[in-house]
Order: structure tokens, then sequence, then C-alpha cells
């Protein structure tokens, strides 16, 4: 990989997701889970990691195949113009809305 000093193997990116994932999932989600739907709520936990982790997955084979292109350029080439567009608006304000949810929740761990 070419990519400079600061860049990351499609392994590293899945690892660390995975330990992301993982982490904030210890330590806010089984207060919440238990609250809101008992203590079978670790089934629909582990199907979403297992989805998560296959998504990353097929990312990792997206961007094996497109290599030199980000996810914005592929979006616009796989989708089209406008539709690509759209797709990389939707993404940019999901990542906004996860990263704000993630400052709050670190925030609320820390004032507790």
């Amino acid at each position: 990989m070419n990519g400079g000093p600061n860049a990351i193997t499609s392994r590293q990116m899945a690892l660390f997701t995975f330990v992301c994932q993982t982490g904030i999932g210890s330590i806010i989600l089984p207060t919440t889970l238990a609250k809101e739907v008992g203590h079978d709520g670790w089934i629909s936990v582990f199907a979403t990691g297992i989805l998560s982790i296959a998504v990353a997955a097929l990312l990792g084979l997206l961007l094996k195949k497109s290599s030199g292109k980000g996810i914005l350029d592929i979006n616009k080439e796989v989708y089209g113009k406008v539709t690509g567009t759209a797709f990389n608006i939707l993404i940019f304000a999901y990542l906004l809305f996860t990263a704000s949810a993630g400052v709050s929740i670190f925030v609320i761990f820390l004032r507790c």
C-alpha cells in the first residue's frame, strides 16, 4: 500500500472498527439494553456485530477492487453522478450523527 506514513491497511481498519464497537458496547449498551428489552437483548447485539463485520468486509473488497479511489469517488462511479452525490451526502450526515452521538456518550460517561 502506497499511502504515505499515515496509511493503514484494510485489516488494521477492520480491527480498529471492531475494537471501537466492542469498547462502546461494553461501556454503555448492556445497561440500556437490559432496561429496554430485558435480558434477551444480547441476541440483537450479536447479530448487529456480525452484520457490521460483514459490511466492513464488503467495503474492504470494494476498496481493494477500486484501489486508489475513496468511497466518495466509488459511489459516484457505481451509482452515477447525482445518485452517488446523494449517497455521499447521506454518508456524511450519518458519520456526523455517529460522531456526535459518540462524543455525547463519552461526555455522559465522564460526568457519571
